[in-house]
């Protein structure tokens, strides 16, 4: 796992786990597999679209100002 990976997979657990949203709900909110979530999360996925990162973002209500 490259560093890159182990901080979206240590942040996106992170955010989720503070929000007290499961996976489930995590990926119906942004509109998403929960596998991808899944993925993610455990590091077996260290890439995703930049339009799906954006949509988890915004579901976690962590959006940045463009």
């Amino acid at each position: 796992m490259t560093t890159s990976t182990s901080n979206l997979t240590t942040c996106l657990y992170e955010l989720r786990r503070r929000r007290g949203l499961t996976q489930q709900e995590l990926a119906d909110a942004a509109g998403v597999s929960v596998d991808i979530i899944r993925k993610l999360e455990q590091g077996q996925r260290s890439s995703a679209l930049l339009t799906t990162l954006m949509a988890i973002a915004q579901a976690l209500d962590t959006m940045w100002a463009s």
